[in-house]
């Protein structure tokens, strides 16, 4: 739901809050790759809102634990959702 609220600008506090559960919930769990996700949509929704809560670093490390684990389609999907976002990495 996060992901698909990026695409509207009066939505992203709501992706930011719906990044942030599914982080909180996923933590709990063992899936990495969903909180990878969640962490780079509340990164990009934090930069939509300029809350001073963006940390490209956060992005870029999130993008190297999807790379390391040869996780390529969700690699490129993040990564392509980024760039799609006008944020360079």
């Amino acid at each position: 739901m996060a992901y698909l609220l990026l695409d509207y600008s009066d939505k992203w506090h709501l992706a930011l809050e719906y990044a942030q559960k599914a982080i909180e919930l996923s933590t709990t769990s063992t899936h990495l790759s969903t909180t990878l996700k969640a962490k780079i949509i509340y990164q990009i929704a934090s930069y939509k809102l300029g809350n001073g809560k963006f940390s490209k670093k956060i992005i870029e490390g999130a993008l190297y634990a999807f790379e390391l684990a040869e996780w390529n389609a969700q690699y490129n999907q993040m990564l392509d959702l980024v760039k799609s976002h006008s944020i360079d990495i």
